[in-house]
């Protein structure tokens, strides 16, 4: 008999190594499909999934984005910060846009950096946001905006660039089509209007470039450029509600200063209105509105005193994925 229990001991050691080595087998293939999955942590609005099937990672303000997992499909929206509108000058360009669907981003620690507005009363361009995926072979640009020309000076160059002023009347070169690679086949960006010296107080600026639209030249209106616009990605939806009256608009261009009408109105997408003279009320050009990327106001003027224009408004990044 005891040849039978060696036997039966045998098998049974046999049968308890299978199911260890099942269990272990097992064990390992859902560690293995755990780690498949795709996670993503960061920005200032982590993750939020308002009911549409997807994921939002919002950034107002530098910060990364670390990503676990496997590849996934991702749609990258980018604004650089708007450029401010000139004293009694051009509006000011709105920040470069950029439009990345479908990007397959791997894991990684990528890093995020959000352009500002710049300030009146300069002259400054805005600030460009960027997007550096690491590992994977994406580096992203948005250019800041160009200023709105003030008297005496050209409007400035940026992603769109900023509106002439009375003299000179010229306005700035848009930079964000020139960008190397992917920057500029996904990026928009158009130049802004130029202005006029005109006699007996006739004298009107251009307005700034938009994401979707160049500037207004003076004797058209010098309104704004439009910017573009992206149902995707409203206020209510990424997490912004300042942002809900744009309707997903993003980029706009600021409207041009007057001197005797106006005020010239800022593009839809976050652009400040040009002022007009006279009358300090109405005078100084309206900021954009804060994470549009759209481009100051113009300010207005009277014989012999110039209204400040309005400052740009910051830029921001929005990453989304299905869920």
């Amino acid at each position: 008999m005891a040849p039978i229990k060696s036997s039966l001991a045998r098998s049974g050691k046999k049968l308890i190594g299978f199911f260890n080595q099942t269990d272990l087998s097992l064990r390992g293939a859902q560690s293995v499909s755990r780690l498949k999955l795709f996670g993503a942590s960061g920005g200032n609005v982590d993750g939020l999934e308002p009911g549409n099937g997807y994921a939002y990672h919002t950034f107002t303000s530098p910060g990364q984005l670390t990503v676990d997992g496997a590849p996934k499909t991702v749609d990258i929206l980018m604004v650089g910060g708007g450029g401010h509108g000139g004293g009694f000058g051009g509006g000011g360009g709105a920040g470069g846009l950029i439009y990345y669907p479908n990007m397959e981003l791997g894991p990684g620690i990528h890093a995020v950096s959000i352009g500002d507005g710049s300030t009146a009363p300069g002259p400054t361009a805005g600030g460009d946001t960027t997007f550096a995926a690491s590992p994977s072979p994406y580096y992203l640009i948005a250019k800041g905006g160009g200023y709105g020309a003030g008297a005496g000076q050209v409007g400035g160059d940026g992603g769109s660039s900023g509106g002439g002023s009375r003299s000179p009347t010229a306005a700035g070169t848009a930079t964000q089509p020139s960008q190397p690679g992917n920057s500029a086949t996904y990026g928009f960006g158009t130049a802004g209007g130029t202005g006029e010296y005109g006699d007996g107080g006739n004298t009107k600026a251009g307005g700034g470039g938009g994401a979707g639209g160049a500037g207004t030249p003076q004797g058209s209106g010098s309104a704004g450029g439009v910017g573009k616009q992206y149902p995707a990605f409203t206020g209510p939806l990424i997490g912004v509600p300042a942002l809900a009256p744009l309707n997903g608009y993003f980029a706009g261009g600021g409207g041009g200063g007057s001197e005797p009408s106006g005020p010239a109105a800022g593009g839809a997408g976050g652009g400040g209105a040009g002022g007009k003279g006279p009358g300090a009320a109405t005078g100084t050009g309206s900021d954009a509105v804060t994470n549009s990327g759209g481009g100051g106001g113009g300010g207005g003027s009277i014989p012999g005193l110039g209204y400040p224009g309005g400052d740009g408004g910051p830029g921001i990044l929005v990453i989304r994925y299905s869920v």
